[in-house]
């Protein structure tokens, strides 16, 4: 029953099963937490691929490099000068060890700290979109930590919240 509560194969437990939890904890189990992730609570989003795309232009200064292997797809951002800043992944999703059809997973998203709040990560995901619609996907899955401040670009981008799970560890 809780592997079936778990999102695509995380091994992380669904915060809206407060009963599962409640005996997790009871029995010595807790939220690992670190100085970079805070506690290990990742928030679950979902997008219906839409019909049409945008992607917008990337400044001259920068281009994208695409390496496609099946359904999927890796998108590496880099300077003029030809240093990688960025990158993204998707491809299949799978969840309780089948792959859902005609979805795909976003499996990363990042571009580094002295280029971001540029619309450089908006560009990658949107071409991630697109990718995915011309590949036949009907929905795109991902999950982000809550601490970050990424889950407020996928939902303006039209991601919505599916779900919260976390991460549970027991110390010897």
């Amino acid at each position: 029953d809780m592997a079936k509560v778990t999102v695509f194969g995380t091994g992380m437990l669904s915060l809206g099963r407060q009963r599962i939890i409640n005996f997790f904890e009871r029995h010595g189990f807790s939220i690992p937490a670190s100085e970079q992730w805070g506690p290990q609570e990742r928030i679950c989003f979902h997008l219906p691929v839409p019909e049409r795309s945008t992607i917008l232009s990337l400044p001259p200064a920068f281009h994208v490099q695409s390496q496609q292997k099946g359904l999927s797809i890796e998108l590496l951002l880099y300077t003029e000068a030809g240093s990688l800043i960025g990158r993204s992944r998707m491809g299949p999703a799978w969840m309780d060890g089948g792959e859902i059809p005609n979805a795909a997973f976003l499996h990363w998203l990042g571009v580094e700290g002295p280029y971001r709040g540029q619309g450089l990560g908006k560009t990658l995901l949107l071409m991630q979109i697109h990718h995915a619609r011309q590949l036949g996907m009907t929905d795109i899955y991902l999950t982000t930590h809550a601490e970050r401040p990424a889950w407020k670009l996928y939902q303006r981008v039209g991601f919505r919240e599916v779900d919260r799970v976390r991460s549970y560890a027991l110390e010897p």
